[in-house]
């Protein structure tokens, strides 16, 4: 008997296999193919024409509706950092960026059965509330390929941190993406605000 899986952010029981990352992201970046995909845990790959990322995870009602709004409204933000150009950002431009990483963290959380690190609260969280959880930081970094090194990694790494006193801090995880020049961290190691969150 084949088992339905649900939607990990509303529940409904129409699960579909989605990209991880927008195919726009593909598009943008023609020029620097093949990629070359790292992932911790999962299987890497090499020689990419696509970044072929794919999860279970969402219904096509989620990924049609809200989380097709926060890509489009990040779309034209992201695409100069991702080829390692500058940007500013207003408050508001800032809160699209967060919403973007935090969504695809969590996509990518979902593309490895050994993966995982999330609770289940904040999928649910995000499309309720449209800005990840107060006790999750959303880091950006740059990253300055070495001389001869393309600039054109995906990496994709997701685990939970050591270390951590679990009475201030539960649950905590970390994951992390990039996409050429640009690299994302989605942490989730402070004391909690709230009891939802």
């Amino acid at each position: 008997m084949k088992v339905q899986s649900r939607c990990v952010f509303c529940g409904a029981l129409e699960a579909s296999n989605e990209h991880v990352f927008g195919r726009w992201i593909t598009g943008l970046a023609k020029d620097a193919v093949p990629f070359t995909l790292t992932r911790s845990p999962g299987r890497s790959a090499s020689a990419l024409r696509t970044i072929n990322l794919k999860t279970r995870a969402p219904c096509k009602q989620c990924n049609n509706g809200w989380m097709s709004r926060i890509e489009e409204e990040a779309k034209p933000l992201l695409s100069p950092i991702f080829a390692g150009q500058p940007a500013r950002w207003s408050a508001d431009d800032q809160a699209k960026i967060a919403r973007w990483a935090f969504k695809t963290a969590l996509m990518i959380d979902c593309s490895s059965p050994a993966s995982r690190v999330a609770p289940a609260e904040h999928f649910s969280y995000l499309p309720r509330r449209q800005m990840p959880p107060q006790s999750v930081l959303i880091y950006l970094a740059k990253h300055f390929p070495a001389p001869g090194e393309a600039a054109n990694l995906v990496l994709a790494s997701s685990y939970r941190p050591t270390g951590v006193d679990a009475r201030l801090y539960p649950n905590p995880y970390q994951i992390t993406f990039s996409v050429m020049q640009a690299v994302f961290l989605s942490l989730r190691a402070h004391r909690n605000r709230t009891a939802r969150d």
